[in-house]
């Protein structure tokens, strides 16, 4: 599986990153500034070696020209910041813009209005109105990742590949997203460095050092790297912890596990097993490929892992969790050995006193090749419409922004989810620098709504304590298969 940026990149950037971590371990948890001080003046060398991206491509003058790129207000941060204001992805992200803007004499700014899930028609409706109209009023868009496959199938968004001054093949673009979405030769949304939510969104599983030890566990980080890191380890560790801490003879979040997850992360097991929705065939469209035996079996065993392992897993389940907070705190008191989770939350994780490390998803088993990473619907995508007043500045300045991502905003938030201690040895680096490769977008996946909400079935059974997947499935079967039909058919009328 390809990576997203290269490994050479990635490297360098993290191990630049843990010498300014190294430098200031004893600084106490509050000292922010002196850390990220520490960054901007460790490791030289590091910086001087750095590759620069932006000044290896094609410079040209757009005359002032103004850029416009639609985004997201929920998000609008990842793209757009007013100014410097000392907090370090937020001025990574200015100084990309202005070096970008002045690089290619622009003006560049965002338009943003509402567009996480539940503004979905809304988003699509100012996008359709835009296109057909023809106000040539964006030139690039950044939407949600979970609906924004609708404006591709309708026409309003222009085959990237055939935009010059855009190479898909670059290492800031997401070959795990490039390689999988491409159908009939053509790819309408992309995503990479430009889009730090991707980062925000990786799924990994953290785990309590100190509990490890307790347990008498092996070097996790070691069976990672042996490829023995798979469903049956995580099974077989996450039994030894169980404990009734407060005595009431009832489990509860005031209680020990060996693991803590919820609904989402219950969704995610579909990508990291390597249990594919779709597969690109050799015509250059997909089949749909998701009943198999081994999504069968996978299925079974996480569900035998939630519900038939004891009283060491806790399934977090408040009627809205979507921040995390049971399970942080619950993490936090050192009352779980495993906790799935983003990397969006561990600016939360700074103020916990304890100990804890980093690895990837486990695999199925170790005969899967790879260890695969997930990545939450709240990452952007990134477009183009299909009707722009230049489509060679349109392509671009989406191209330089990616490109200058990976030397300002990537490493400014890798910086930030190293000020926190779980990340402070060489080790952890390593780990971020696998899951943030492996990441992996199905087809199936992107265009999960429009097959009855194929992706979120794997999960939802599971939280539902459906025992039998075969069995659900056999009932929804017609539903999944028109769906992709339809899918299909629209991007076969795609000029």
């Amino acid at each position: 599986m390809k990576r997203i940026i290269t490994a050479l990149l990635l490297s360098s950037m993290l191990l630049s990153l843990f010498a300014s971590c190294a430098s200031t371990e004893d600084t106490a948890a509050g000292g922010m500034e002196t850390a990220n001080a520490a960054v901007t003046t460790a490791a030289p060398e590091a910086a001087e070696t750095k590759p620069d991206y932006l000044a290896s491509l094609e410079r040209v003058d757009f005359g002032g020209a103004d850029y416009t790129l639609l985004c997201r207000e929920e998000k609008e941060y990842e793209m757009f910041a007013e100014s410097e204001i000392g907090e370090p992805v937020n001025d990574a992200v200015y100084k990309r813009n202005q070096r970008v803007s002045e690089y290619y004499n622009i003006n560049f700014s965002t338009y943003a209005i509402p567009g996480v899930s539940k503004h979905r028609e809304s988003f699509l409706t100012h996008v359709r109105n835009s296109v057909l109209g023809a106000d040539m009023a964006y030139d690039a868009i950044a939407a949600h990742l979970t609906f924004f496959a609708t404006a591709a199938m309708e026409g309003h968004l222009m085959n990237l590949y055939n935009l010059d001054g855009m190479d898909l093949e670059n290492p800031w673009w997401a070959s795990g997203f490039v390689d999988s979405n491409t159908v009939n030769g053509k790819l309408y949304l992309t995503t990479g460095d430009l889009a730090f939510s991707m980062y925000e969104s990786l799924y990994a599983v953290f785990f309590s050092k100190q509990l490890a030890e307790d347990h008498s566990l092996p070097d996790l980080y070691a069976l990672v790297d042996e490829g023995g890191w798979t469903m049956e380890k995580l099974s077989e560790f996450s039994k030894l912890v169980s404990r009734d801490v407060n005595g009431d003879s009832r489990f509860d979040n005031a209680d020990s596990y060996g693991l803590i997850t919820n609904h989402h992360c219950a969704r995610v097991f579909l990508t990291t097993l390597d249990l594919p929705i779709m597969a690109r065939n050799d015509e250059g469209t997909y089949d749909f490929v998701f009943e198999t035996d081994r999504t069968f079996n996978a299925y079974e065993t996480v569900y035998n892992l939630l519900y038939n392992s004891g009283d060491s897993v806790f399934l977090s389940k408040p009627a809205e969790d979507t921040d995390y907070t049971e399970m942080l705190a619950m993490f936090g008191d050192n009352r779980a050995l495993f906790y799935t989770g983003t990397f969006e939350y561990t600016s939360q994780m700074r103020v916990m006193d304890m100990e804890f490390g980093i690895i990837p998803f486990p695999k199925y088993d170790e005969a899967q090749e790879d260890y695969i990473t997930h990545a939450y619907g709240g990452t952007s995508v990134i477009s183009v419409p299909a009707v722009v007043k230049d489509e060679v500045m349109s392509a671009m300045i989406l191209e330089a922004m990616a490109a200058e991502s990976g030397a300002t905003t990537i490493p400014a938030f890798y910086d930030n989810v190293l000020q926190t201690k779980f990340v402070r040895d060489e080790n952890s680096a390593r780990m971020l620098e696998m899951i943030a490769g492996n990441v992996f977008f199905d087809f199936g996946y992107i265009h999960s709504q429009y097959m009855d909400s194929i992706f979120q079935f794997f999960g939802d059974s599971l939280w539902n304590e459906t025992e039998s997947l075969a069995s659900a499935y056999a009932k929804k079967v017609k539903a999944f298969t028109k769906g992709f039909e339809k899918i299909m058919e629209k991007y076969e009328e795609l000029e």
